[in-house]
């Protein structure tokens, strides 16, 4: 009987330095040879059962950058942007002995998807800088507005001081973030996630001032439609919340500290580039697991 071929895979901790903390994913390396099926990758993350899987390929060196191709699976379906994922393979390819050279400092993730999509990552001191498209947010008013705040009061179990409720732009039109007063605190919340499948939103972002002087905001992301109940920490809803917070309390390029307040936690640096229509994150990383994955 022949032997099952096997891969290699790590996991994890994006947005920490903490094991049991921030936003774990499983990344798993793959070869052009195997060709994987979105199918295939699909049930290898539902496996896996953490947040996200990245699946990794290529590994071409050019001068002083290393460019892979990247594709993303939650176990539901495919996501087009996942950037704790990112992160995490990034931290994966520089603990892999031998992958690239040590000196690399500059990696280009492009999906595979027949997107143009490429997310740059930059690393120094072993932190990741990583470069995501921005995208404007357009307030939700009216109808849609009070029935969007009366789920979310249903789901929260009492009434909420909304300030402000918006929606993302092209590419993430899916994505609501909803701004509720700090006499809130989102930390505390429990919250109701089948109520909140009702939005039909992907992924609906609670988002705060921070009552922290050395912290600009905090949120809390809830996507049940995409098998998400809630994202421990989230990089791609800072495509929404960079423009959006840097905007409201006038920072304009500024460095924020930023923390997700889900009961495993994170943080991250945000940094909103308005002409580039980029958003810049700073994290960290962690490996907590590692082996063959069989096929």
């Amino acid at each position: 009987m022949a032997a099952p071929k096997t891969i290699p895979f790590l996991i994890a901790n994006a947005f920490t330095s903490d094991r049991y903390a921030g936003n774990p994913a499983a990344v798993v390396f793959t070869t052009p040879e195997l060709d994987l099926s979105d199918d295939t990758m699909n049930k290898i993350a539902r496996n896996f059962n953490q947040t996200m899987t990245a699946f990794v390929a290529g590994g071409t060196v050019e001068g002083d950058e290393a460019s892979f191709d990247i594709k993303w699976f939650n176990g539901t379906q495919e996501w087009a942007i996942c950037g704790h994922a990112t992160i995490a393979a990034l931290k994966a390819i520089r603990s892999t002995e031998g992958m690239v050279p040590a000196s690399i400092k500059t990696y280009r993730f492009r999906r595979r998807a027949g997107s143009d999509l490429t997310i740059v990552v930059l690393v120094e001191d072993e932190q990741f800088e990583m470069t995501i498209p921005a995208t404007e947010v357009t307030e939700i008013t009216g109808e849609e507005a009070s029935r969007l705040r009366a789920i979310y009061e249903r789901a929260f179990g009492k009434q909420l001081s909304v300030r402000f409720i918006g929606r993302g732009g092209p590419g993430f039109d899916s994505y609501v973030i909803i701004d509720i007063d700090t006499q809130d605190p989102l930390a505390d919340y429990q919250v109701n996630i089948e109520v909140l499948r009702e939005t039909g939103h992907l992924c609906n972002v609670f988002t705060s001032e921070s009552l922290d002087p050395g912290t600009a905001f905090v949120s809390r992301n809830f996507a049940p439609l995409a098998g998400l109940p809630e994202d421990h920490v989230s990089g791609s809803t800072n495509s929404l919340l960079a423009p959006y917070w840097s905007k409201r309390k006038g920072l304009g390029a500024s460095l924020m500290p930023a923390k997700q307040v889900s009961p495993r936690g994170g943080d991250v640096g945000v940094t909103w580039n308005e002409s580039e229509r980029t958003v810049h994150l700073k994290a960290h990383a962690v490996l907590v697991a590692g082996g063959e994955l069989y096929l």
